[in-house]
């Protein structure tokens, strides 16, 4: 059985993230973050859920790493700061590791992307269109334009060097990354959250477990 690593970065440990406004998308309602992504890999195998404060006593090596979203506001400017010791693991693993949401966001900034906040009122939220600009095994199966569950007010200003963009969208060019040479994703959007009528990000992440996790 596979073990996957799940970096929690609300910000306790005893944070879940409720996911406002799910039912309107055909959601569950109640939802909350952790949860629903650790019930998402548990299909693909034994989940250990970690907070970012807590990296430093790992005693294993996970077969995957995924970074989580994060639906509580957080303090913009000590981000390195605070996440000192998650940056570290994003630039030494060695590990396939898959950033979600907020999680891409700490991709780019530990390889230099910085994070911006367009304005006041802009946010992006519900099932939207990502367009494709690369083909990538990720993305094997799918079509020219996604439609996975967005919900972010920052993005990345950015592709961080030595990635590929593989998915954009007019609001929010940087949607998903794939390092040029190492096991390293990321998405803007939350390929967890599914309904019955956007399945997309069930297909990534199958992709990513068919061609990156032994």
């Amino acid at each position: 059985m596979r073990e996957l690593l799940l970096i929690n970065n609300e910000p306790t440990p005893e944070d879940r993230g409720r996911i406002a406004r799910a039912g309107e998308l055909g959601l569950t309602d109640p939802l909350y973050n952790i949860d629903a992504l650790s019930a998402k890999l548990a299909a693909f195998g034994t989940v250990t859920v970690r907070h970012y404060t807590q990296l430093r006593t790992l005693d294993s090596a996970p077969d995957a790493i995924f970074l989580s979203g994060c639906f509580t506001d957080w303090d913009r400017e000590r981000l390195h700061e605070t996440f000192a010791d998650e940056l570290a693991l994003i630039r030494e693993t060695t590990a396939p590791l898959f950033g979600i949401c907020a999680g891409l966001q700490l991709i780019g900034i530990a390889f230099g992307a910085p994070l911006v906040y367009p304005g006041e009122g802009y946010e992006e939220f519900g099932f939207l269109p990502q367009t494709v600009l690369a083909q990538h095994p990720l993305l094997t199966g799918l079509s020219g334009t996604l439609h996975c569950f967005e919900h972010h007010r920052g993005q990345l200003s950015t592709v961080p060097e030595g990635f590929r963009l593989l998915a954009s969208r007019e609001n929010c060019r940087v949607q998903m990354l794939a390092h040029e040479s190492r096991p390293i994703f990321g998405a803007q959007f939350h390929p967890e959250l599914q309904n019955a009528a956007h399945r997309d990000g069930q297909r990534i992440l199958e992709n990513f477990f068919a061609h990156y996790v032994k």
